[in-house]
């Protein structure tokens, strides 16, 4: 049985956190559905809305969390989560909105305690509100003082006003479009997981709390790795219906260039971009490998180098012409070429036999450039051309997810020990 106390704290705690977590996505969401229709001026004004929004849910949560330490740490752990995220990518005053919208609820509630003791004769713990009311007091000074420091900034350079928008030809157009709206480069269903991986972690300092010190280790055991499991399941199950299709296309297409990267470095080499990399930077070059060579220098930025690999490419067979052409086009699109992509949906079409894997993986590879070309024209839906070459692939790409997330969860398994950790420790300092 579990205890009463800690029941009722781990019902608190996942309320509280689902509470917090389902305004975050649909403010995500809302603001992806925004940022394309408003200007420069409107999707500023929109991000510093969302900062104060979400800061005040983390507030309140603080200034509801009295009894519950476990909720309380959640509420801090992830508002200066979202502070230093805001920090590294340069908006100091939507780090610092956030510090303040965070802040004043449970300052204000703090201050007005104090100033009701100050003239009544009504006795409390003076200490129980003190901290709480440095510390918020604290909070929004800071707030203040990064809203200050990025004017400032912006009185010397008036170019930093606002990020540049980031440019519609880059390598990773396609995969971008195919993902979806992202939050500090977190799409739905990446920060779907990440939102139950906080709330696994809260569940396991929850339980933990109290607890010896290898009780407690044992929970946090067992914690990580249900965490894990669970923020894969949120992920996969994140997925909106509408992007799916385009996904399973786009992950079936990458698994076999996995499993072809495998077949040339050896099957015990990780399938990192970064592994890649070192391969094409450590082996020697061969006729079989120049696909993947062209498409690293593609990513490096190494535009003149990438066509001079891509036009080495065998082609030889139909596939391997349909492979040369597409990433010749690659590059081109990159260069700011306004070709429509008629020779490689030729190529492509001389694949036989037309539902062969080989036609269906060069169809795939169609569909990607089909992509990029709908970004950088700004088309509304820029992967109705990966949706159709899904239907094509068929019973071929079925248990694609279970291929992803078999991949994605040594990852989560990581990241979640790590949160459950990180949580735990702050939780039994926070009680002491």
């Amino acid at each position: 049985m579990i205890p009463q106390e800690i029941a009722r704290t781990v019902i608190a705690s996942t309320t509280a956190l689902a509470l917090v977590g389902l305004p975050v996505v649909a403010v995500g969401l809302v603001a992806g559905r925004l940022t394309g229709r408003l200007g420069r001026r409107g999707r500023r004004r929109l991000v510093r809305l969302g900062a104060i929004f979400v800061g005040s849910i983390f507030g309140y949560g603080l200034l509801i969390a009295d009894p519950h330490p476990a909720i309380r740490v959640g509420a801090i752990v992830g508002v200066l989560s979202l502070v230093v995220a805001t920090v590294w990518l340069g908006r100091l005053t939507d780090s610092g909105l956030l510090l303040i919208a965070s802040s004043v609820p449970w300052t204000l509630y703090a201050g007005a305690v104090l100033l009701d003791v100050a003239i009544t004769t009504r006795r409390i713990r003076v200490d129980s509100v003190v901290l709480p009311f440095l510390v918020g007091s604290i909070g929004i000074a800071l707030g203040v003082l990064l809203i200050d420091t990025h004017r400032r900034a912006l009185r010397r350079h008036p170019e930093l006003d606002e990020p540049p928008v980031p440019p519609r030809r880059v390598w990773n157009a396609a995969s971008q479009a195919i993902l979806g709206p992202s939050i500090l480069g977190l799409n739905l269903a990446a920060l779907a997981s990440i939102i139950f991986m906080i709330m696994g972690g809260q569940l396991t300092a929850s339980v933990g709390h109290g607890q010896e010190i290898l009780g407690a280790i044992a929970v946090a055991a067992i914690g990580s790795i249900a965490t894990g499991f669970v923020a894969t399941v949120a992920w996969f199950a994140a997925w909106p219906s509408r992007s799916r299709p385009a996904f399973e296309a786009f992950a079936w297409l990458g698994e076999w260039e996995i499993e072809r990267f495998r077949a040339l470095a050896g099957p015990s080499v990780p399938v990192t971009l970064a592994e890649m990399r070192r391969y094409v930077r450590n082996t020697k070059e061969r006729p079989e490998d120049r696909a993947l060579r062209a498409e690293i220098l593609v990513i490096g930025g190494r535009l003149a180098e990438a066509r001079a690999m891509a036009e080495r490419i065998p082609d030889d067979t139909p596939f391997g012409r349909a492979e040369r052409i597409g990433e010749l086009d690659f590059v081109d699109w990159l260069e700011g070429g306004s070709d429509n992509g008629a020779d490689l949906r030729a190529a492509v079409s001389a694949v036989e036999p037309s539902d062969g894997l080989d036609r269906l993986r060069a169809e795939v590879a169609l569909a990607m450039a089909d992509v990029r070309r709908l970004v950088a024209s700004g088309d509304t839906d820029p992967t109705a051309p990966m949706r159709a070459v899904r239907a094509r692939i068929g019973a071929h790409a079925d248990r694609i997810w279970f291929a992803a997330a078999r991949r994605l969860l040594p990852g989560y398994l990581r990241m979640s020990t790590a949160v459950v950790v990180i949580v735990t420790v702050i939780d039994r300092a926070v009680s002491v």
